[in-house]
């Protein structure tokens, strides 16, 4: 939204920096992104008095235009039409000028030295018409600057109005905004003419308002304007109107334009000999109907559009655009001008639907002011017609009305004062809503029951009064108090641990899905979820998407089967989030989890043949959740019964000696029927706060002073025996200064017989004190090693 400060400040005194003007509107939330200085940017443009007139020697269509600027003589060629005779003025740019950036310098026309620049509108970018020359007043003395003598000074501020302010996207309402900051008054502006002008004939006898959609219409106002002379606007309105981004027209078309930028109030003009039937008809459009709008387009129409018809069709699309069919003409003579009110929804629809937005339908979108339709269309025909020459038939025809009287507000200062976080005195508070057009009166308890005006239908609440003597009393008048904040240890909340979680996944090579809380029922079925634990949507967006997961994989799986779709050659994925369980006994259960999938080829070096991911990668990235965020030891326990996954890689997952959830390798039947590559590994714990709540705060230890000694074992065990298995009783075996056991290698083939498997472990001893001798280690190590020989009946390796 473009402002222009000389308008504002015809309606309420000013600082005279414009700058002081944009910091209050961006202190009080309507903020200015930009300022622009116009008039500032010609240099050596200045007013010139035409000396005489030539015809150019050998170019037909060109003058050499002699012209004075009070202390020398230039010859100019020129080709505009309008040259004044000897003794008019022009507007020069003479050599070394700069317009812009471009400096004029002189140039041979035609074999004729041209000594400068003889400007229109467009050369000095002040307005849109090239056809002729910008011609000062004629009492304008040869050699005044010309953005003196044209008026051409102002400050033009960009806003950023947001959608609950569209009272700000008319220069009234900033005046309102400024008057009630600044505790100055405002002065409404009055029409340039009365309008008590006498037409002999009846007031619009023929004219008839029909409104059949009152809901998408409640309130429609017209006027009649009669015998106008249509012409170009006075140049002070011509240049208004280009400083902020509407095209000059005519007089009439100019005259809607400026009433829109001053109230906000949309309005069209229509040439009031081709409305048939001299009745204007409210309605939505009919099936097949269609009409031509004023950019030339045939637009198919939709029955839920809005439209402004006369007694045989529409004229104009509501709130939108007009028609092509009753546009203003140069020989126009009468014109109705309509004022109303549509509701923002519907003109959003059609403007959505047809691709059109137009400053008319940017307005209407956010509301325009229902009790504002006469004074605007009053102050439209009266300043018609004072530029155009015409009668202002009486009276206004309204239909609708002004509607209800809105409801009274109830505001609470010892509200007010807890929510700002300091008290108002009862003269802040009148002396800040009633600037902004509210009446308030005082009701039991001290508060104040406040009515909003029609032009600010963002006031609706409490909350709302509460936000405006804050915003216009100014943010910076609260007063900075520090919070109280406990002295005890700041303890963990989910959103850190989840962070920390995020943080370490990313880290690790992952990227985080984030996926629907709906799911199909079949997809649920296959992860192992019975119908009678899943819940059910009484409205569900699609039929695949009628329940609420139980499991993150059925999500996490879709999107493995999406990148393999698009040739992706891995995968690794995790997604935080909650999963539904009904419970016949209580309400449905809701439980935070952690789901990960790693599918495809391993990243590996270049020199390395990929290989593909596999139930150790996945089981790190849970040792690492385990260890690193939760700081609790974790478990993996074989479990063959679990259906979704492979027999021979499916695993139970305990965290701190709990059941966490499972990890493993999806069963080919399940991928199959997700349509994922075989191999998929996925693993889902549970990380509520049901679990991890009380989680231990993070320790230190001293780093190691002595050395450590390794020492491997490994034998050949039955398929069954797991190497957690081992690993527990290696433990068990072991002296307090085992300090830690791994294993290292799996193997099944030749020549590990058929039912079995060779496990290798690693086994680290390390005292704090001092350094271990070979004859302990080896005492040691031989017991761990005899006493599972004897445990497994297995012949050992060291």
């Amino acid at each position: 939204m473009r402002v222009s400060v000389s308008w504002l400040r015809e309606m309420v005194d000013l600082p005279e920096e414009p700058a002081v003007v944009a910091e209050r509107l961006t202190m009080a939330g309507l903020e200015v992104e930009a300022i622009d200085e116009a008039g500032r940017r010609l240099e050596g443009v200045v007013a010139a008095e035409v000396l005489a007139t030539a015809a150019h020697p050998t170019r037909p269509d060109l003058l050499i235009v002699t012209v004075g600027d009070g202390v020398q003589r230039f010859d100019v060629a020129c080709g505009a039409p309008n040259v004044p005779p000897p003794g008019g003025k022009v507007v020069l740019a003479r050599v070394g000028a700069r317009i812009g950036s471009v400096q004029v310098e002189e140039r041979g026309i035609g074999g004729v030295a041209s000594a400068g620049v003889l400007c229109s509108e467009t050369d000095l970018d002040v307005g849109s018409d090239p056809s002729g020359l910008l011609l000062p007043p004629d009492s304008t003395p040869p050699g005044a600057d010309a953005a003196d003598a044209l008026g051409l000074h102002d400050t033009v501020l960009e806003l950023s109005v947001t959608p609950n302010r569209p009272d700000a996207l008319g220069h009234l309402g900033v005046a309102r905004e400024l008057g009630a900051i600044l505790g100055r008054p405002v002065r409404v502006p009055r029409p340039p003419c009365p309008l008590a002008i006498a037409d002999p004939r009846p007031p619009s006898p023929d004219v008839v308002v029909v409104v059949e959609d009152p809901a998408g219409c409640p309130r429609y106002g017209a006027k009649v304007v009669r015998g106008l002379t249509v012409r170009p606007s006075p140049w002070p309105l011509r240049y208004r109107l280009h400083l902020l981004g509407v095209r000059a027209i005519s007089n009439v078309v100019d005259v809607t334009n400026a009433v829109m930028l001053l109230f906000a109030q949309p309005q069209h003009a229509f040439d009031l000999a081709c409305v048939r039937g001299a009745r204007i008809v409210v309605r939505r459009a009919r099936p097949g109907e269609s009409m031509r709008t004023l950019d030339g387009i045939e637009r198919a129409l939709a029955q839920d559009d809005l439209l402004i018809c006369d007694g045989e069709g529409p004229v104009a699309i509501a709130g939108v655009m007009g028609g092509e069919g009753s546009v203003v003409r140069p020989e126009t003579t009468d014109v109705l001008i309509e004022c109303a009110h549509f509701d923002p929804r519907s003109v959003r629809r059609t403007a959505r639907r047809l691709g059109l937005s137009t400053e008319s339908s940017y307005r209407f979108e956010r509301g325009t002011d229902r009790t504002g339709v006469p004074g605007a269309l009053a102050h439209a025909a009266a300043m018609m017609a004072s530029l155009g020459g015409g009668t202002v038939a009486e009276p206004a025809i309204d239909a609708g009305g002004p509607g209800p009287d809105r409801a009274a507000v109830r505001l609470r200062p010892e509200r007010l004062a807890r929510i700002v976080g300091r008290s108002y005195e009862d003269d802040e508070i009148l002396g800040t809503l009633e600037p902004l057009g509210c009446r308030v009166r005082r009701a039991g308890g001290g508060a104040f029951d406040v009515v909003a005006p029609g032009w600010r239908a963002d006031l609706g609440r409490e909350i709302d009064l509460v936000e405006e003597i804050a915003r216009i009393r100014g943010f910076d008048s609260i007063p900075a108090t520090a919070p109280a904040l406990p002295a005890g240890p700041r303890r963990r909340g989910a959103f850190e641990r989840h962070r920390r979680m995020r943080e370490m996944l990313v880290a690790r090579g992952f990227s985080e899905a984030v996926n629907h809380a709906f799911a199909g029922a079949e997809p649920l079925r296959m992860l192992g979820a019975s119908d009678g634990e899943m819940l059910r949507l009484r409205n569900p967006i699609a039929s695949d998407r009628a329940r609420l997961r139980t499991t993150l994989l059925a999500g996490l799986l879709a999107n493995v089967r999406t990148a393999f779709s698009h040739r992706e050659p891995s995968v690794a994925l995790f997604e935080i989030g909650r999963t539904f369980h009904h419970d016949p006994s209580r309400l449905p259960i809701e439980v935070q989890r952690l789901g990960i999938v790693m599918a495809g080829a391993r990243p590996e070096w270049l020199a390395a043949k990929p290989a593909a991911y596999d139930i150790h990668d996945v089981a790190a990235a849970v040792a690492a959740v385990a260890e690193g965020v939760l700081r609790r030891s974790w478990a993996l326990r074989p479990d063959a019964g679990l259906a979704a996954f492979h027999p021979r890689a499916s695993c139970r997952v305990s965290i701190g000696g709990e059941d966490a959830g499972v990890c493993g390798e999806i069963h080919p039947a399940v991928a199959d029927a997700f349509g994922v590559p075989r191999g998929v590994v996925v693993a889902e714990i549970g990380i509520g706060p049901e679990r991890f709540d009380a989680e231990p705060p993070p320790g230190m230890a001293d780093l190691p002073r002595f050395p450590g000694v390794r020492r491997d074992l490994a034998a050949i065990f039955d398929e069954r025996v797991t190497a957690g298995e081992v690993e527990d009783a290696i433990r068990s075996l072991g002296p307090d200064w085992l300090v830690s056991v791994g294993v290292f290698d799996v193997y099944r083939g030749e020549p590990v017989p058929p039912g079995c498997k060779s496990m290798a472990f690693s086994l680290l001893y390390r005292v704090a004190d001092r350094t271990l001798v070979d004859a302990e280690v080896d005492e040691a190590h031989a017991g761990i090693v005899n006493g599972l020989a004897a445990r497994y009946r297995v012949t050992m390796r060291t």
